[in-house]
């Protein structure tokens, strides 16, 4: 009787602990069956998507193996939570990589992590394919539960090493004048090793140098062993032969004879990401290749925290008209560089709060409160060798330009939320490319329209088709409507010369009006341009300053237009609008301001057929 009580007993603990396992993996729903305990019950996952695994004392030697398929050569980097029980006891994590026939590709041991880290961090490079990797617990649990929640990425890199590299029959092949990206992370784990290895060909004598490009400086004695093997299987020492380039990296150079080198490449310090490169002793010396990586994760309204992203992935949503409501942003690998990331947000109703770092929240939490705007900023060395960009996708504006280090992104007081976001960091001065800093990034020209305007520098309404003549709004709030396909037929503009600080000065335009073309003559002052009662449509218009205003100040101006949206800013009497394509004005921005301040460039103010 005492052993069928035993038996049941322990048949029901393993009912509990199967059914502990599949509410706690979040996974997929066509995954539910897969417990992750063997290979064959991997749960398979997807990159970006965040999921949870806990252990007890019945259960602290649980495997959790983990299923993905990568279509491009890359890196697969797992972020993991450290495990953390009820009562505040913390636990150190394996990691395992495994390939389609389910041979071991690497392995690391969160115990040669930062121990201060709440987060550990994985990176391994892999070609396309399919692989496993296995989330196991380097613990014993005494009581209580264990749980963690683990986020795979996965970031395409042409040239990232790939392991398993660490023999001479499995070396990465480089080729010249290009520098390729390694994960160390093996050491300390028994039946792996890490010792990466690299091959290339030299076709008839020349001087080469080998590039080497690490976050911690040599002179920290981080343990790095370099060793290049020429053709006749002699090896050279050479990390003690480096030398420093201008921007900060490390090279040896020899004189390479006809034949196949190998780069041996050890370190004993890990886990940790470092480049390397052969290069012709003509070519330019190769950029700073190894950043640190900038995780973020978002607070979206209706689905709670999301999964961490990291190097300029998409945080929230696009086209759900969902608000983000927090944020949290950490790095990694900086491996000693002094300094934080700090960042703030303006939020509904609060306005802008005060910086957090390094993983703590900004925003709210169950308040249903929108982010509105950011500010993100590095301090310290990393603040003198790397910069942070990042944008925003806003409400009715879609992407914003790139901001940089602290600049504003987002808007203020124009009631609109923050659906996503995107975060990179780069080498100091590098610049993100691709001519994406053309627009920009903040919009705070205007409060939420309103019929107290008396503080406005420039007063403007709108005659929208249906609804008449709007309330009276200021200094870029937007008069007329958006996405109602409904008309401009009038407008009527004023400066308050007491805001301006002048004596005297005037605002003129004129309107583009369906059927009549260009008005002849400038409306002034408040009076009204275009029709009232004749259902036509503004089709363009011109906006200047006279007179004191116009000596000391400019006028932008910007237009909503049927099947266009937003066009660029126009100034100081430009056309803004559309002349011959039957297209109808639906709102507009106006704002005044000094002579020394501009609004960036943002694409074309006028088309004319």
């Amino acid at each position: 009787m005492q052993k069928f009580s035993k038996k049941v007993i322990s048949i029901l603990c393993t009912f509990a602990m199967v059914l502990t396992l599949l509410i706690t993996n979040a996974v997929p729903a066509e995954a539910a069956g897969n417990d992750g305990s063997t290979f064959d019950k991997a749960i398979p996952v997807t990159a970006g998507t965040t999921y949870k695994v806990s252990w007890t004392k019945s259960t602290d030697d649980k495997d959790c193996y983990n299923k993905i398929t990568i279509s491009k050569r890359g890196i697969l980097t797992v972020r993991m939570t450290k495990p953390t029980s009820s009562n505040g006891e913390k636990g150190n994590l394996y990691l395992e990589v495994y390939d389609a026939n389910k041979n071991g590709v690497w392995a690391s041991s969160s115990r040669n992590s930062d121990e201060t880290l709440n987060q550990y961090e994985y990176s391994v490079g892999l070609n396309p394919g399919t692989y496993y990797f296995n989330v196991k617990p380097s613990f014993s649990v005494i009581s209580g539960t264990f749980e963690t929640s683990y986020t795979p990425t996965f970031q395409e890199d042409a040239q990232c090493e790939v392991e398993p590299n660490d023999t001479l029959s499995t070396a990465n092949v480089m080729t010249f004048n290009q520098m390729y990206h390694g994960n160390h992370g093996n050491i300390g784990y028994s039946g792996y090793s890490e010792e990466d290895f690299y091959k290339f060909s030299v076709s008839s004598a020349k001087k080469v140098r080998i590039y080497f490009d690490n976050l911690l400086p040599f002179q920290q004695k981080t343990g790095w062993t370099l060793t290049l093997i020429d053709p006749s299987n002699h090896k050279t020492k050479i990390e003690d032969s480096f030398k420093k380039s201008g921007n900060g990296m490390y090279y040896y150079e020899f004189s390479a004879v006809k034949g196949t080198y190998y780069i041996w490449l050890y370190g004993d310090i890990v886990p940790t990401k470092y480049a390397v490169g052969i290069y012709d002793i003509s070519a330019p010396v190769p950029a700073v290749s190894i950043l640190p990586t900038v995780n973020y994760c978002t607070h979206v309204q209706s689905y709670g925290w999301q999964g961490w992203v990291s190097d300029g992935a998409v945080a929230g949503t696009s086209g759900q008209a969902k608000r983000l409501e927090a944020i949290r942003i950490n790095l990694s690998g900086t491996n000693g560089i002094s300094g934080d990331i700090e960042y703030r947000t303006h939020v509904q109703s609060y306005g802008w709060q005060g910086y957090v770092k390094n993983g703590e929240v900004s925003g709210t939490s169950g308040q249903a409160k929108r982010l509105e705007g950011i500010q993100i900023r590095l301090t310290g060395d990393l603040a003198n060798n790397y910069d942070v960009y990042y944008r925003v996708h806003a409400q009715t504006y879609g992407w914003l330009g790139w901001a940089k280090n602290d600049q504003p992104a987002g808007t203020s007081g124009q009631a609109k939320r923050l659906e996503a976001i995107q975060i990179k960091i780069v080498p100091k001065n590098a610049g993100i490319g691709g001519g994406q800093l053309t627009t920009y990034s903040f919009v705070d020209y205007g409060l939420k329209p309103s019929t107290s305007v008396s503080s406005g520098k420039v007063l403007y309404k709108t005659h929208v088709q249906s609804y008449g003549w709007e309330p009276e709004v200021s200094d870029g709030s937007v008069s007329g409507t958006m996405n109602q396909a409904k008309r401009l037929e009038g407008i009527q503009i004023k400066l308050n010369n007491s805001a301006l600080g002048i004596t005297n000065g005037g605002i003129q335009y004129k309107t583009h009006v369906q059927s009549f073309g260009w008005e002849t003559t400038w409306k002034q002052d408040g009076q009204t341009s275009g029709t009232v009662g004749k259902s036509k449509r503004l089709e363009a218009i011109m906006i200047q300053l006279t007179g004191e205003a116009a000596q000391k100040y400019n006028v932008y101006y910007r237009v909503y237009v049927q099947s266009y949206g937003w066009l660029g800013w126009a100034k100081n009497g430009e056309a803004a609008g559309t002349e011959g394509m039957a297209k109808r004005l639906e709102a507009i921005q106006i704002v005044i301001l000094p002579k020394d301040q501009s609004i960036p460039a943002s694409g074309t103010p006028y088309y004319k057929k």
